[in-house]
Protein backbone atom coordinates (compact mmCIF):
# COMPACT_ATOMS: atom_id res chain seq x y z
CA UNK A 1 0.00 0.00 0.00
CA UNK A 2 1.27 3.62 -1.02
CA UNK A 3 0.74 5.59 2.16
CA UNK A 4 0.20 9.01 1.38
CA UNK A 5 1.79 12.84 2.45
CA UNK A 6 0.05 14.26 5.76
CA UNK A 7 0.20 17.77 6.16
CA UNK A 8 2.09 18.86 9.86
CA UNK A 9 0.68 20.80 12.00
CA UNK A 10 1.79 24.14 11.96
CA UNK A 11 3.71 26.09 15.04
CA UNK A 12 1.62 29.40 16.27
CA UNK A 13 3.86 32.96 16.78
CA UNK A 14 2.88 34.76 19.78
CA UNK A 15 4.55 37.66 21.77
CA UNK A 16 4.55 36.35 25.02
CA UNK A 17 4.30 32.51 26.08
CA UNK A 18 1.03 31.54 28.11
CA UNK A 19 1.77 31.62 31.82
CA UNK A 20 0.89 28.80 34.11
CA UNK A 21 2.11 25.33 35.42
CA UNK A 22 0.32 23.19 32.80
CA UNK A 23 2.30 24.72 29.84
CA UNK A 24 5.56 23.59 28.32
CA UNK A 25 7.63 25.36 25.76
CA UNK A 26 10.37 24.36 23.13
CA UNK A 27 12.30 26.78 21.41
CA UNK A 28 11.94 26.59 17.19
CA UNK A 29 15.33 26.49 15.41
CA UNK A 30 14.90 27.17 11.84
CA UNK A 31 15.46 23.89 9.60
CA UNK A 32 13.81 22.09 7.16
CA UNK A 33 10.88 19.91 8.23
CA UNK A 34 11.25 16.45 6.55
CA UNK A 35 8.29 13.82 6.23
CA UNK A 36 10.06 10.37 5.76
CA UNK A 37 7.58 7.65 4.34
CA UNK A 38 9.00 4.26 3.93
CA UNK A 39 6.70 2.00 1.83
CA UNK A 40 6.42 -0.52 -0.66
CA UNK A 41 7.58 2.02 -3.80
CA UNK A 42 11.03 2.73 -1.27
CA UNK A 43 11.92 6.23 0.96
CA UNK A 44 10.65 9.00 -0.13
CA UNK A 45 11.19 12.55 1.72
CA UNK A 46 8.70 14.81 1.67
CA UNK A 47 8.75 19.37 2.58
CA UNK A 48 6.39 20.20 5.16
CA UNK A 49 4.16 21.18 1.89
CA UNK A 50 4.52 17.82 0.21
CA UNK A 51 7.33 18.55 -2.07
CA UNK A 52 9.23 15.52 -2.77
CA UNK A 53 12.53 16.33 -1.92
CA UNK A 54 14.22 12.56 -2.03
CA UNK A 55 16.94 13.12 -4.70
CA UNK A 56 18.65 16.02 -1.82
CA UNK A 57 18.42 13.48 0.99
CA UNK A 58 19.91 10.43 -1.94
CA UNK A 59 21.96 9.44 1.23
CA UNK A 60 19.59 9.46 3.34
CA UNK A 61 16.91 7.95 1.42
CA UNK A 62 18.98 5.05 0.30
CA UNK A 63 17.60 1.40 1.99
CA UNK A 64 18.87 1.47 5.27
CA UNK A 65 20.19 -2.44 6.23
CA UNK A 66 16.90 -4.55 6.77
CA UNK A 67 18.31 -5.15 10.83
CA UNK A 68 17.85 -1.49 11.35
CA UNK A 69 14.59 -0.43 9.88
CA UNK A 70 12.18 -3.87 10.12
CA UNK A 71 8.92 -2.47 9.17
CA UNK A 72 7.60 -2.62 5.91
CA UNK A 73 5.66 0.70 6.04
CA UNK A 74 5.86 3.73 8.54
CA UNK A 75 5.88 7.47 8.65
CA UNK A 76 8.47 9.61 9.86
CA UNK A 77 8.32 13.49 10.64
CA UNK A 78 10.72 15.54 11.96
CA UNK A 79 11.21 19.13 12.10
Amino acid sequence: MRLKFVRPMEPELFETPPEGDDWSHEIKFDGYRTQVIKDEDGIRMLTKNGFDWTARYRYLAEEPPRSRLRASSSKVKQS
